[in-house]
């Protein structure tokens, strides 16, 4: 079985929406994932995750077998920031 989920934020101030993608084998899933991502996110505004360039390079990986969503996936890949940046470049900091 493989899930994803993600929550959206459509517009500031408002609650976020879930949204999860669930397969099951032995089907290849990565079509009926991307067209989920694509649909669920939306074309603008920061896609916000953890380890930015493991997300990212999976993302190109389905770009390169699956060519007819490549511009959809680059336009997705262009918007995503990693969380743990702040972290990693000491950009937050507590005395605890």
């Amino acid at each position: 079985m493989i899930r994803k989920g993600q929550n959206v934020i459509y517009e500031t101030g408002k609650e976020p929406e879930h949204f999860a993608f669930l397969a099951t084998p032995p089907a290849d899933p990565r079509e009926e994932f991307i067209r989920s991502l694509i649909k669920n996110i939306g074309n603008k505004g920061s896609i916000i995750n953890w380890n930015q360039s493991f997300e990212t390079a999976r993302l190109k990986e389905i770009a390169r077998d699956l060519p007819a969503y490549e511009t959809a996936i680059d336009c997705i890949v262009e918007r995503v920031t990693d969380l743990m940046s702040p972290f990693r470049h000491k950009h937050f900091y507590t005395p605890k």
